[in-house]
């Protein structure tokens, strides 16, 4: 039985949207060590090979009908591996970048990912068959994180301050406690409910 599971296991991880997706997380300490040793380049040029890889794997797997278990839950890991290394490195006042992720951003973005994850866990064990649905808002904050990760990095391979990030910075603020406040009260609302 166990070796049944094992070979189901191997087939799902080794087809090519899941294979990008494990190219992404092989990538992420890579990129944490280039913003380590401050190599600005090799972080923006890897990170971006890392998105690109965001893209096609989902992309992929659905035009080859390739959707997968393995997937479902890997590509969101790999994207919450990414953006946690990303702005806990890019966060660490011993660096010596150009541009860094403001601390009190990055405690927000980190407090998004465990109250979120918390909560599907109570969700999960207090609930049967209940699906998680991204909320609009959850999908905006998503795409300023990621944004905000883009450009610091970016003006960090050009060795350029930039008095535009802060807006994105507050932009993103807004997004995380807007999407945070609703994932919450949906939260309860699943739990009162079971809808």
């Amino acid at each position: 039985m166990k070796l049944k599971k094992f070979k189901y296991l191997k087939r799902e991880l080794f087809i090519l949207p899941n294979e990008l997706t494990l190219l992404r997380i092989f990538l992420t300490p890579i990129i944490l060590v280039a913003i380590v040793y401050e190599k600005t380049n090799w972080a923006f040029f890897i990170y971006v090979i890392a998105a690109i890889t965001d893209f096609f794997d989902g992309y992929i797997a659905r035009r080859r009908k390739e959707v997968t278990n393995v997937g479902k839950f890997l590509d969101p890991l790999a994207d919450k591996i990414m953006s946690l290394t990303m702005y806990i490195s890019l966060s660490l006042k011993s660096i010596k970048l150009a541009n860094t992720i403001p601390t009190w951003l990055t405690i927000f973005v980190v407090s998004r990912e465990i109250i979120i994850m918390l909560g599907i866990g109570i969700i999960f064990l207090l609930k049967d068959d209940i699906i998680i649905k991204v909320t609009i808002w959850g999908k905006a904050a998503t795409v300023s994180e990621d944004l905000t990760i883009f450009f610091v990095l970016f003006f960090n391979y050009i060795h350029k301050t930039c008095i535009f990030l802060n807006y994105l910075y507050i932009i993103t603020l807004i997004l995380v406690l807007i999407a945070t406040y609703g994932y919450i009260k949906m939260g309860f609302k699943v739990i009162n409910n079971g809808k």
